[in-house]
């Protein structure tokens, strides 16, 4: 993985390679991550992404929450999509993120909105289901 120096877009598909990848060296110059992943989700080894802008979780179940994010100071786009959790997505430890715009696609339920301006919380009525689907999302 070292003979992608330029590499800055990434797509996952299971949390057993994100244990592997996060020790690349590429992996804190990723600026978008994209995370499909069934199985238990703990986002704790992204906290380090300090380049990381836009963040996609496609069909994750969490453990820990989102509270990791907290530490990602460039962190500007959040898309939350068909999360198989059975409790709803707790937004709260995200609120200071003054950057954060947070896109939540269909069938996601979270808590935690109403700390958010509301131009800073969209509602979508589609699930990205490519890394480049958030992309062609209307701003």
């Amino acid at each position: 993985m070292e003979q992608w120096p330029e590499l800055e877009s990434l797509g996952l598909h299971d949390q057993r390679h994100l244990r592997y990848v996060c020790r690349a060296p590429f992996f804190q110059r990723l600026e978008q991550l994209t995370l499909s992943a069934p199985d238990l989700l703990d986002l704790a080894p992204l906290a380090g992404l300090t380049a990381l802008k836009e963040l996609v979780l496609n069909h994750c179940r969490l453990h820990g929450g989102l509270a990791p994010l907290r530490d990602m100071p460039a962190l500007t786009h959040l898309y939350l999509s068909a999360l198989g959790n059975a409790d709803p997505y707790d937004l709260t430890p995200l609120a200071g993120l003054d950057r954060l715009t947070i896109r939540i696609g269909n069938e996601t339920e979270t808590t935690g909105t109403d700390l958010f301006p509301p131009e800073r919380i969209v509602r979508l009525g589609w699930s990205p289901q490519t890394p480049t689907a958030p992309s062609r999302c209307p701003a």
